[in-house]
């Protein structure tokens, strides 16, 4: 190994969670959880549009939620700057038009490879990767685990016994991370219902403990503003990184662009210097 080269792996989208976590490495599995409607789904789509549109590493994603019209939907309004409600409803001015044809051509050529199965199952996932068509693939991303189907009998759980450990050992077999979304822990868990309806962050207690375990990094997703129109933090993302095999953990404040489905660097401004 070479001790000056760069680390290789994948960029996170946001500034600061990459100087938090660096690069996503070969061999690491990425928890990326939060309650429903907070957007850990877009966060998970930034990191493929990230990964495959703007580095061009060829990249995989098992969406076991959506269809794969819904997600191409998703990512066209994230890269045309249009919309998703005008791209559903068809409410596209001739520009609108243009636009999203551009865009959609300039798609087209990138390494981004969509699976919408009808059932999801890690055998499935696995099968996939292990496809020559599917050498080189850098980043593997699967939303979410917990319609991901394990074991014999079949069982729906995050802690099922091995499921985790699978999700490792497939990132360290075909030498690449994956990046794994999930739900938070089910309705029966009393702190973690609690702070919900406080409108309180989750903690790294609230996802399911094989997930916490195995993770290499384990990033939540949080919006004070979820379900609060008037809150003073319309708007926000807070991005917290609450498990770090390899750096630090701390929460990044980004901006929640759900109209276009994607977060961004918040918008940071200089007062001048005095003259």
């Amino acid at each position: 190994m070479d001790p000056t080269a760069p680390p290789s792996g994948v960029v996170p989208p946001l500034r600061e969670l990459e100087a938090l976590t660096g690069k996503f490495r070969p061999g690491e599995l990425i928890v990326i959880a939060g309650h429903t409607g907070v957007g850990k789904s877009i966060l998970a789509l930034d990191v493929v549009r990230k990964a495959a549109i703007r580095d061009r590493l060829p990249t995989l994603m098992f969406t076991c939620g959506e269809s794969t019209e819904e997600i191409a939907e998703k990512i066209l309004s994230a890269e045309s700057g249009i919309p998703r409600r005008n791209l559903a409803l068809r409410e596209l001015s001739e520009a609108d038009l243009q636009r999203v044809q551009r865009t959609a051509d300039s798609l087209r050529s990138m390494p981004l490879t969509f699976i919408s199965p009808a059932a999801c199952s890690l055998e499935e996932i696995r099968s996939t990767l292990a496809r020559p068509s599917n050498r080189g693939l850098r980043l593997l991303v699967i939303d979410y685990v917990q319609l991901v189907q394990f074991g014999d009998p079949p069982q729906w759980s995050p802690d099922a016994p091995g499921f985790t450990a699978g999700l490792k050992r497939l990132a360290r077999t075909f030498d690449m991370p994956i990046v794994a979304v999930s739900q938070m822990k089910g309705p029966g868990d009393e702190e973690c219902e609690r702070r919900l309806r406080r409108g309180q962050a989750p903690v790294l207690g609230d996802i399911p403990a094989g997930l916490r375990g195995d993770a290499d990094v384990v990033i939540l997703v949080h919006r004070r503003a979820h379900g609060n129109p008037e809150s003073p933090h319309t708007g926000e993302t807070e991005i917290i990184v609450a498990k770090n095999r390899q750096g630090r953990t701390g929460t990044v404040t980004a901006a929640f662009l759900g109209h276009y489905a994607r977060i961004a660097n918040m918008a940071r401004w200089d007062a001048p210097a005095a003259s």
